[in-house]
């Protein structure tokens, strides 16, 4: 019996390396969010401290240029970190639609991969039916021969 062979092979490995892609691309968009997110933090981080300066300079009773500049700088500081949340909720979201793709690749390969695992187990069924058959007939053979036998003997 000539060796098992899946006609879907290629199919399957088509699919094998899509997975791997997605995989590759979910990897880079988690690092991606992480880094936003490091931002976002430093950016909050740097905001609260500035934040905290400027009630001490307004406790202090400081010159009313300095509290505005400050003040302004806050502002600034605030609209940047606006701006990264977007950053970050968009790559949250980069994040979400390349885990999406992710699990509809591993169906797709594991689909593949049962399929292959079915032909394989319908290929050794086969070949095990076909060895019982010849089985069967040499044992009829050699039944034949020993009645030829006993019949000339």
């Amino acid at each position: 019996m000539k060796r098992f062979q899946f006609s879907l092979e290629r199919v399957l490995t088509v699919r094998k390396i899509r997975e791997k892609q997605r995989q590759r691309e979910t990897a880079q968009a988690a690092n991606a969010l992480e880094k936003e997110n490091q931002l976002l933090h430093a950016m909050q981080s740097a905001e609260e401290k500035s934040l905290r300066d400027l009630e001490s300079l307004q406790s202090k009773g400081s010159n009313s240029a300095l509290v505005a500049m400050v003040h302004n700088s806050l502002e600034g500081q605030r609209q940047r970190r606006q701006r990264q949340q977007t950053k970050a909720r968009s790559a949250g979201q980069r994040v979400e639609v390349c885990r999406t793709a992710l699990v509809k690749a591993m169906r797709s390969k594991r689909i593949m991969e049962k399929l292959r695992e079915y032909r394989l187990e319908e290929y050794w069924q086969e070949a095990e039916r076909n060895e019982q058959k010849a089985l069967d007939e040499v044992a009829s053979l050699k039944a034949e021969a020993n009645k030829r036998d006993q019949v000339n003997g």
